[in-house]
């Protein structure tokens, strides 16, 4: 999926990617290089802790048990979301709260 939503998206001309990240580094080294694409990381937590101030949006391709944990680090960093698939087998509600 992730290769498709990268041939959907690189023909947009307001889409600019900053970096793709695989832990498989032949899905890497398989993205053309030209203009529209960024560095390459192997580890979504890198991506963040050194890119994440180049990008304003995340497409999550993974597989389904990567879903939440990825959306879930782009969404506390204030990053626009596209998931693949649910991010959940099921809803759970978690909040918490501060008793004064």
């Amino acid at each position: 999926m992730g290769r498709s939503d990268y041939d959907s998206l690189v023909q947009h001309e307001a889409v600019r990617y900053t970096a793709f990240c695989d832990v498989d580094r032949h899905h890497l080294d398989g993205i053309p290089d030209h203009p529209a694409t960024g560095r390459r990381f192997s580890d979504y937590r890198r991506l963040f802790d050194e890119g994440a101030d180049e990008f304003d949006a995340v497409v999550i391709s993974t597989p389904d048990h990567m879903h939440a944990p990825i959306a879930m680090r782009a969404l506390m960093e204030g990053k626009h979301v596209y998931c693949q698939k649910p991010l959940a087998h099921t809803v759970f509600l978690v909040f918490s709260i501060k008793i004064a």
